[in-house]
C-alpha cells in the first residue's frame, strides 16, 4: 500500500505515467537497439532511422537512458588537431547482467560469439576503468576512433602519462594486437609518457617492446 501522502489520484497517475513511459523506452530502445549501440559509436541518425524514430526523439530516449544509468557514455579522445579524429561518443550498458537478460545471451552465446563475449569484456573492462577514474580524478577516460579505422578501446589520461589501452577476449596476444596503439603514440602523443596495454584472459604478464604490456583483465578486480 502507498503511504498516505501519495495515496492521491494525481501522484498515483503520474507514478502510473512515470513508469509507463520507461518500460516503454527501455522496451522501444534497449530490446531493439542495444545489440546495435553495445559499446560502439552511436550513430543517432542511422539507429533512430532504423527505430522508425525521429533523431531528436532518439536522442532524448538515451538521455533518459543515461539518467536512469542503465547506459553511460564515453566520449571521444580529442586532444590534437588531427583532422581525421572521430567525434562521436560510444555507449555502455550499466548493468551486464540486466542486458544479457534482455537480449537473451547465456554461456552457450558467449562460447559461441567471439564479438559478444568481447563485448561484454570491454563493457567489464569500462566499468573498471571508470572506477579508477572516480577515485583517482586526475585521470581522463575517453575512447579513440579516427576516419581510417583505427580505433583504441580506451585512451586513460592524466597531467604527465597517457595509457593506450585494447581489451581481447582471447587467451593470446600478438604483436600486431597492438598496431593501432602503436601508431596512436607515435603520431599523436606529443609531450607525455605512453604506454600501450592490452587486457586478454590470459594469467601471465607479457612485453612486446618498449612501454608495450599484455595484462589478464582478471588484475582490474583481483
Amino acid at each position: 500500500m502507498f503511504p498516505g501522502h501519495l495515496c492521491n489520484s494525481s501522484r498515483l497517475d503520474f507514478l502510473f505515467v512515470l513508469v509507463t513511459y520507461v518500460m516503454y523506452i527501455v522496451d522501444t530502445l534497449v530490446t531493439q537497439a542495444v545489440s546495435t549501440i553495445f559499446s560502439k559509436q552511436l550513430n543517432m541518425l542511422k539507429v533512430s532511422t532504423a527505430l522508425g524514430l525521429s533523431r531528436i526523439t532518439f536522442t532524448s530516449y538515451c538521455n533518459y537512458l543515461e539518467q536512469l544509468f542503465l547506459f553511460d557514455r564515453l566520449p571521444s579522445w580529442g586532444n590534437s588537431d588531427y583532422a581525421k579524429l572521430g567525434k562521436q561518443s560510444k555507449w555502455y550498458a550499466s548493468d551486464t547482467g540486466l542486458l544479457s537478460s534482455l537480449l537473451h545471451w547465456d554461456m552457450d552465446t558467449f562460447s559461441n560469439d567471439a564479438d559478444k563475449c568481447g563485448k561484454l569484456v570491454e563493457t567489464f573492462v569500462f566499468h573498471e576503468l571508470s572506477v579508477l577514474c572516480s577515485l583517482q580524478s586526475e585521470f581522463r577516460l575517453s575512447h579513440y576512433r579516427d576516419h581510417q579505422k583505427r580505433e583504441i578501446d580506451f585512451i586513460l589520461e592524466s597531467q604527465d602519462c597517457l595509457i593506450g589501452i585494447e581489451v581481447k577476449a582471447g587467451e593470446t596476444v600478438r604483436k600486431d594486437d597492438f598496431k593501432h596503439i602503436i601508431w596512436f603514440g607515435a603520431n599523436l602523443v606529443k609531450e607525455k609518457r605512453f604506454l600501450g596495454v592490452v587486457f586478454y584472459s590470459g594469467s601471465e604478464v607479457l612485453s612486446f617492446g618498449k612501454g608495450l604490456w599484455a595484462f589478464s583483465t582478471a588484475m582490474l578486480w583481483s
